[in-house]
C-alpha cells in the first residue's frame, strides 16, 4: 500500500505523463498539417474563395468574385473571413504571402483542434486535486 506522499507523487507523473502525450499529440498534428503547405501548388476553390472575400473585406467591399453585393459572402460563416482578413493585414496585405498567410492560419486552427479533448472529464482525472 502506498503512503499518501507517494500516491501524490504518482499522481504528479501521470499528470506530467499526460501534459507531454498532449504536447505530443499538438505537436504531430501541426507537423501533419503544416509540413508541405508552402510547397503544396494546388489551389482549393475554397481557399481561393476565402482569399478573394478576405482580400474585398480589406478593401471595403461585400463582394464574391465578380458579384457585388451576393448573397454567397452571407452564405458563409463571417467570423473565419474577417479573421482571415486581419491575418492577412498583419502578413502584409501583398499578393504574395497570401496563400502562405492562409494555409498557415488553417494549419494552426486545425492543429489547435486536436486541443479540446483536453478538457474531457478523462483528461481532468488526471490531475491532482
Amino acid at each position: 500500500m502506498l503512503g499518501p506522499r507517494w500516491k501524490a507523487v504518482a499522481a504528479e507523473a501521470a499528470a506530467l505523463t499526460a501534459f507531454a502525450a498532449l504536447g505530443g499529440i499538438l505537436a504531430l498534428a501541426a507537423w501533419l498539417r503544416l509540413a508541405n503547405a508552402p510547397g503544396n501548388p494546388g489551389w482549393y476553390t475554397d481557399e481561393g474563395a476565402h482569399l478573394d472575400i478576405a482580400r474585398r473585406l480589406l478593401a471595403g467591399q461585400v463582394q464574391f468574385l465578380a458579384v457585388r453585393g451576393s448573397l454567397l459572402v452571407a452564405g458563409r460563416l463571417p467570423l473565419f473571413d474577417e479573421l482571415l482578413a486581419g491575418v492577412l493585414r498583419l502578413a502584409g496585405g501583398d499578393g504574395g504571402r497570401d496563400m502562405a498567410a492562409l494555409r498557415g492560419f488553417t494549419g494552426t486552427l486545425g492543429a489547435l483542434t486536436t486541443g479540446p479533448p483536453a478538457t474531457s472529464p478523462a483528461w481532468r482525472e488526471c490531475w491532482p486535486s
